[in-house]
């Protein structure tokens, strides 16, 4: 099963014209409240153009993944209180699901490739134009690795960890769909 991917009108208007920056979606869906994430999520942005770089929103919307949201995309998923927390061993089950969930920094990275971009930057808050430009420059950077209770990792490897798994699946149908 081929994965959905809708890219937003600013970046296939950019092309390879100008260097795209993907954007974790976590800090607008688990960050802060509403409507403070998505006055953060829009200066981000606006701080991108500003440097001369396309702001590339990442998240899973009703199933399908999103490289850039439009502006009413992303005010809605602003006042989502539901949506998940997307790393990558979610992802593909939250699509096949159909669920709507908003990207880790792992989860960005993964995504941001497919989509044929040429630059792979996360930003989890505002920053200015000059430190956006470094980063525009800075292909496949990536913050430090939180600590495992910070993130969805289940701790897989691990006996007993305390973590539950954010999602499951329990059939090879299932299985099937989410790959």
């Amino acid at each position: 099963m081929t994965p959905e991917i809708v890219t937003s009108a600013e970046v296939k208007q950019a092309g390879s014209a100008a260097p795209r920056v993907a954007l974790e979606s976590t800090i607008i869906t688990h960050g802060m409240p509403y409507p403070q994430n998505l006055e953060t999520a829009q200066r981000v942005e606006q701080d991108i153009r500003e440097a001369g770089a396309v702001p590339a929103t990442i998240a899973v919307i009703e199933g399908k993944l999103h490289v850039g949201l439009e502006a009413d995309q992303l005010d809605w998923l602003a006042q989502q209180s539901d949506a998940l927390k997307l790393s990558r061993a979610d992802m593909p089950v939250a699509m096949a699901r159909g669920l709507t969930g908003a990207t880790t920094v792992a989860a960005t990275r993964m995504a941001f490739a497919p989509a044929a971009t040429t630059v792979t930057g996360v930003c989890a808050s505002s920053r200015r134009s000059a430190e956006i430009s470094k980063l525009s420059s800075a292909p496949r950077w990536t913050p430090p690795i939180p600590p495992v209770a910070k993130t969805p990792i289940p701790a897989f490897w691990s006996r007993a960890s305390g973590l539950a798994a954010p999602l499951r699946v329990d059939t090879a149908r299932e299985i099937a769909l989410s790959h």
